[in-house]
């Protein structure tokens, strides 16, 4: 039995790609889990292990804007910074690395945990900002959360 079997080439940037035009590919590793989707639209895709060590917490400066901070609800800070963090990574690996800052460039809008209902996230650059869904879902102890730009 004949497998069709796909290479996976990397550009300058590192973002994967496959020979396919119609065909983007996006994965994501933490610990024991890999996370890989592949789209006929732009993809990005991180999976998160939610850290008992509160690494996440000590680190929250570097990708959490003020106006973020704001939403997350005390009790149950960690979770909202790890899908967060999921977001803007997901984010960066939709548009290839392209824009590196995690606070000035990508944004997260206000958010219910526990409803796992698409999140509103933004790239901003110099001249403009692009609006994007995302999708988050618990599984195990870890977040998956992906953003496809249709």
């Amino acid at each position: 039995m004949s497998r069709n079997k796909k290479k996976i080439f990397y550009d300058k940037n590192r973002k994967p790609f496959l020979m396919d035009p119609k065909k983007y590919i996006s994965f994501s590793h933490s610990y024991e889990r890999t996370a890989v989707a592949v789209s006929c639209s732009k993809i990005g895709i991180d999976i998160e292990r939610v850290r008992t060590d509160k690494k996440i917490i000590t680190i929250q400066q570097r990708f959490i804007r003020k106006d973020e901070s704001i939403f997350i609800l005390p009790n149950y800070e960690e979770d909202y910074l790890h899908i967060i963090w999921g977001i803007k990574e997901s984010l960066y690996k939709l548009v290839g690395g392209l824009y590196y800052s995690f606070i000035n460039h990508y944004k997260v809008s206000p958010f219910y945990l526990h409803k796992e209902d698409c999140v509103s996230c933004w790239i901003i650059n110099n001249s403009h900002s692009q609006k994007f869904s995302a999708f988050y879902k618990k599984i195990e102890n870890h977040y998956l959360v992906y953003i496809i730009d249709k």
